[in-house]
């Protein structure tokens, strides 16, 4: 949508700048109505420009600095001032932060794309390095981000060096848009977006019938000591299940290692199935972090399990498939990325306590 409305807008002999409004609330339905109405200009040709600006420019680790500055305070003002998750966060202001420096390091003179990638992907670097120095995030949360803000920052500068190399040079610095980003993480924070919602399914077979299982499910002794390197970094996992009362109404209390769950049962049906709600999670983390504690707001209630389920399906063999699932919501965004770690993290709670179970199962 991006590389379409910088194109089009180059192609109506207007500013290719006006494609970064693609990334505006509202405002991009407006811009892609008016670059399919705005005929084709003789004046807009899209091709190399002969005349390279002659005024100086930073040097591109100064910009990498500038810009680690200015993506450090936006991402504090997103997620600590607006506390909002949102894709401007994590896609748009990738992606215009590196437009933006791949278009000043191009404009005096054109620079290789290893070389242009390798500057975008220092800002990148530096300011998650200042958000972890800074007590804003975590290394866990940290990990996950880079990837796709990498990327995204990449394929901008890719636009950036594109509208540099062939756009004819216009009046508005490109230094003013970054104007934008703020209004992007506004604009999203007064906008309700719906939570991107799941469930993880994972299974075993246990060696044992679903009359001998089901009391393992229902409540578990103390899990040994994790050795994975998840959990030891900081992610939430079981330690042990007790439940007060029996039947439909009783309460479960998981405990991890962050808190206990609050799960009342809803379904209770020996010994085939076993379904509860979430009243009450603790946090799903602790951070990994160069302080003894941060507070992201990320942590409280932007991760929520709504509810959750086991299912003892005897086998032909006189064994039990056990199922675990675990429905989610998250309020962080694109959840089609974050629902790629949200699921892994599920599914390695699952295992560690399928196959505790299975272990008591099978004595």
């Amino acid at each position: 949508g991006v590389g379409m409305s910088i194109r089009r807008a180059a192609d109506a002999d207007l500013s290719p700048w006006f494609g970064i409004l693609f990334f505006i609330p509202g405002l991009n339905y407006l811009l892609m109505l008016g670059l399919s109405i705005i005929p084709t200009s003789k004046a807009g040709v899209w091709s190399e420009q002969d005349n390279i600006e002659n005024s100086k420019v930073l040097s591109p680790i100064f910009l990498s600095l500038i810009f680690t500055f200015f993506g450090t305070l936006l991402v504090w003002f997103g997620t600590t001032i607006l506390k909002t998750y949102a894709t401007s966060l994590f896609v748009g202001s990738p992606l215009i932060l590196g437009l933006v420096q791949g278009y000043l390091m191009n404009k005096k003179s054109r620079q290789t794309f290893n070389r242009t990638a390798g500057y975008v992907s220092l800002t990148v670097l530096m300011i998650h390095l200042c958000m972890l120095l800074f007590a804003l995030e975590g290394v866990i949360c940290l990990a996950m981000s880079f990837p796709l803000a990498v990327v995204l920052a990449i394929l901008g500068s890719v636009f950036g060096a594109g509208i540099a190399s062939y756009a004819k040079p216009n009046a508005i610095a490109p230094t003013f848009l970054l104007l934008i980003l703020p209004v992007m993480s506004l604009t999203e924070a007064h906008h309700t977006l719906a939570a991107h919602a799941d469930y993880v399914l994972s299974a075993i077979e246990i060696n044992a019938t679903p009359e001998k299982v089901w009391p393992n499910v229902v409540e578990f002794s103390d899990l040994p000591p994790t050795s994975d390197w998840l959990f030891k970094a900081g992610v939430a996992y079981p330690l042990r299940a007790r439940i007060d009362g029996r039947g439909v109404g009783a309460i479960r209390r998981c405990q991890f290692s962050t808190g206990d769950f609050v799960e009342p049962i809803t379904v209770w049906d020996e010994p085939h199935q076993l379904g509860f709600r979430v009243d009450y999670q603790p946090q799903p983390m602790r951070e990994l972090t160069l302080f003894d504690h941060i507070n992201a707001p990320h942590l409280n209630g932007y991760f929520r399990s709504v509810k959750g389920e086991f299912r003892l399906i005897p086998t032909a063999d006189g064994k039990t498939r056990l199922e675990g699932r675990t429905w989610y919501e998250m309020d962080i965004h694109p959840g089609w990325y974050w629902q790629i770690y949200g699921r892994l993290f599920i599914h390695k709670i699952h295992l560690r306590v399928l196959n505790h179970i299975k272990d008591l199962s099978e004595v």
